[in-house]
């Protein structure tokens, strides 16, 4: 695919061409990177979501180091321009994979009868490996559900995606500290959130993981 004058293009790169989803601080969009070929996803920050950026920046450039095949790549986190009909706007964004074969929470609408005991088993395996990942790196996701992890390329690879409320739970002397902020998805949160305590990172992940299963 070649470039032209009415396409809309991030960065002078990368050609969006459809919007994927959306939530409070960012836009994602389907996007074709001009020079390497490949179909990937761009999360576009709202303009007033400055804090978010610098969040989200610095824990997936921190994911990025663990190296891990459970959790969505991240190709750049940066500020470039988007030229739109001659529009010119500079936006802040991260590039990552694009999940071609949609979300669990897409396929699970997509049957009427479940899935058998032996393909829910696989698949909670592998989403257990992801947050055990990141556990074990001192990192909770803080928002686990079926809308949170797609499926990639030909083998429908398992990828735990959206980190804007990932933190870090572990302290500088490695020990585990209680968390405050309110945050994560109501039907997936731990009680000690919807009551307004603190709590430990880890342990409402696995409740989430819990009400996804």
């Amino acid at each position: 695919m070649e470039k032209s004058a009415n396409q809309t293009i991030l960065n002078d790169r990368y050609v969006i061409q459809a919007k994927v989803g959306s939530g409070l601080t960012s836009k994602v969009f389907k996007v074709f990177d001009v020079q390497t070929g490949e179909t990937k996803a761009a999360k576009i920050f709202n303009d007033d979501a400055i804090a978010t950026f610098k969040k989200e920046q610095k824990i997936l450039s921190h994911i990025e180091t663990i190296n891990s095949p459970s959790n969505i790549k991240c190709y750049e986190v940066n500020e470039g321009y988007l030229k739109e009909s001659g529009k010119v706007e500079q936006k802040k964004y991260a590039i990552l994979e694009y999940g071609d074969h949609g979300t669990l929470f897409d396929a699970v609408s997509a049957t009427k009868k479940g899935f058998n005991e032996s393909v829910c088993k696989f698949q909670f395996w592998k989403m257990l490996n992801a947050l055990e990942i990141l556990h074990q790196n001192g990192i909770c996701h803080r928002d686990f559900k079926p809308e949170n992890v797609i499926f990639v390329g030909s083998t429908y690879d398992l990828k735990l995606i959206d980190f804007g409320f990932t933190v870090k739970f572990l302290n500088e002397n490695n020990e585990k500290k209680k968390l405050k902020r309110a945050v994560g998805t109501p039907y997936y949160c731990a009680p000690e959130i919807l009551e307004g305590n603190s709590y430990e990172g880890d342990k409402v992940d696995i409740f989430s993981l819990g009400a996804t299963l």
